[in-house]
């Protein structure tokens, strides 16, 4: 990891955190759209035996898709 990468996770993170509990969400979580896969990169869970990071499932499967189109 780079740098830039580096600090643009400590970004993604620092957001993470703050919005999570500032909108009361149960679980927050930032993927990343790739050809047919979403995999998550950030997560945030109260249970973290619901979701973890590097979880991933079709693109045509998850919601992400329709906010992206």
């Amino acid at each position: 990891m780079n740098g830039a990468e580096s600090s643009s996770d400590a970004l993604i993170e620092g957001a993470r955190r703050m919005l999570g509990p500032y909108l009361r969400l149960d679980v927050a979580f930032v993927s990343q759209l790739g050809v047919g896969l979403r995999v998550l990169r950030h997560v945030d869970a109260a249970n973290e035996s619901v979701i973890s990071v590097g979880d991933g499932a079709p693109v045509e499967d998850s919601y992400c898709r329709s906010v992206v189109l």
